[in-house]
């Protein structure tokens, strides 16, 4: 994982080397004060949630085996605000955000989009 002195911390699960180490970068490169931890595994966001203590998590809908959306009854009260990123399936993101997603983005995901969500972060309602 990534780390560096943050006001905001930010948990990726993702099961992709890939998306994990662009969303390291980014941070590293456009998130002045904002710390990301990276996982690939449901069971070690869990672990994560409570070491890293994030404001924000970060979770892909197609892990692997397993659906963000049934990591998020899980994590849901212990995190903050949870965003998915997903493909473009309107159905799956209406259930992740009734389940309490804060939102959702769309894969692929550019570089610069993660630029522009580490500047607007800080805007974004914490809930603890």
């Amino acid at each position: 994982w990534f780390a560096m002195t943050a006001d905001i911390r930010i948990l990726v699960v993702d099961d992709s080397f890939a998306e994990r180490e662009l969303i390291s970068e980014a941070a590293y490169e456009f998130g002045a004060g904002v710390s990301v931890m990276t996982v690939d595994t449901p069971d070690a966001a869990e672990l994560a949630i409570t070491s890293f203590n994030p404001d924000f998590v970060l979770i892909d809908l197609h892990l692997g085996r397993w659906n963000g959306r049934q990591l998020l009854p899980r994590l849901t009260g212990r995190s903050g605000n949870v965003i998915l990123s997903t493909a473009q399936d309107q159905q799956e993101s209406a259930l992740c955000l009734a389940a309490g997603a804060l939102g959702f983005w769309v894969k692929p995901i550019r570089f610069d989009a993660y630029a522009e969500f580490f500047s607007r972060i800080r805007q974004l309602p914490r809930v603890k």
